[in-house]
């Protein structure tokens, strides 16, 4: 992790609210910082190294208690598999003992 990412992830940590806020006010959903997750699942020998730089467990305000994860990636240059890389931490994620505590998909009454 470079100088950038760390100072990021140190920004985010130090003020979670405002982070999540800014990343979040353009999607017309509204939601509560609640803490941050551990982000490093168990992994296999031989699987390839996918840990986002920062996780955060959010409560939706409008559809309590629902839970979401927020999965964050700092960078200081353009990496065109930045996308596919964080798509894949998501899905470890998720695979790795997430499951049982943020069940994918919408609640019945939104979808």
């Amino acid at each position: 992790m470079g100088a950038f990412d760390r100072a990021a992830k140190y920004a985010a940590q130090t003020e979670p609210i405002a982070v999540v806020d800014r990343l979040l006010r353009d999607t017309g959903h509204f939601f509560t910082f609640g803490s941050w997750c551990e982000s490093q699942p168990q992994s296999k020998p031989d699987d390839d190294e996918r840990i986002p730089d920062l996780v955060a467990s959010l409560d939706e305000v409008r559809v309590p208690p629902r839970k979401w994860l927020l999965v964050m990636e700092f960078q200081a240059q353009t990496d065109e598999s930045k996308l596919r890389v964080t798509l894949e931490e998501a899905s470890n994620l998720h695979s790795r003992g997430r499951a049982d505590q943020f069940p994918p998909g919408l609640p019945s009454s939104r979808r």
